[in-house]
């Protein structure tokens, strides 16, 4: 009986290597990329929580902003300052009445005792993003809270609150404009939006009855984006109509 065997030719060996690694290269490309897509939508998506923590967090403390009347007492203080990067106002909390302030700062030289991470709420007007690309320094967007006496009498408490709650923030990005409520939608001509006069500072003894928050964060990852936010917003017991002050 005869046997007949065929083997490989070198040839066929080569080509048989060269598919494979061919079909291992596109396997291994697909899944290289599949993970690098993956870390940088861990990264976005932990840094927008951030980003929402912190708005929302700014949102919820000037909605509950408070008007306390200086008018006896100190008449050259006010209930809520604006200024085009820093806002200070005046809360109700369980443990009394609070000064709230929101500024950036430093990461090397700012005083900060703690980083917050609490819940979110999902709340208030409108939030826009857009994105851009450049190199940036960055600063952390810093939520301080003072006691009343504090406040009235100008000597700031080394133990006072100061925390982080956000990081990764463009400098010279936090910019804060104070509107009035001039008139409603569906007034004045059937308007189908309210009408605000913006202002880039307030100096008023009342409470803008709206406030908007513009700031860029840094994205990080393979690929360094930055997102400018814009949050609009309203407070309920806020002043409506125009002031005659200039």
């Amino acid at each position: 009986m005869n046997y007949s065997r065929r083997a490989f030719t070198l040839i066929e060996l080569l080509l048989a290597l060269s598919i494979f690694a061919m079909v291992a290269l596109c396997v291994y490309g697909t899944f290289w990329a599949g993970v690098k897509l993956n870390q940088r939508s861990e990264g976005e998506s932990a840094a927008y929580h951030q980003i929402r923590l912190a708005l929302d967090l700014m949102s919820v403390d000037l909605e509950n902003a408070v008007l306390y009347d200086f008018t006896n007492s100190y008449p050259g203080k006010t209930a809520f300052t604006g200024e085009n990067d820093v806002v200070t106002f005046f809360l109700a909390t369980g443990k009394g009445l609070k000064v709230i302030r929101y500024y950036l700062d430093s990461p090397q030289e700012g005083s900060v005792h703690k980083v917050v991470v609490g819940a979110r709420h999902d709340r208030n007007v409108d939030t826009l993003v857009d994105y851009r690309e450049q190199e940036v320094r960055l600063r952390n967007l810093v939520r301080e809270e003072r006691d009343f006496p504090e406040y009235v009498s100008g000597v700031i408490a080394k133990d006072h609150a100061a925390e982080v709650i956000a990081t990764n923030v463009r400098e010279d990005s936090l910019e804060f404009s104070y509107g009035y409520l001039l008139s409603t939608a569906g007034s004045e001509g059937n308007k189908t939006v309210d009408v605000y006069e913006w202002r880039e500072a307030w100096t008023e003894s009342n409470i803008p009855s709206m406030v908007r928050i513009e700031m860029d964060f840094l994205l990080t990852g393979p690929v360094q984006r930055v997102i400018a936010m814009r949050k609009d917003v309203f407070i309920p017991h806020g002043f409506l109509g125009k002031s005659g002050k200039i």
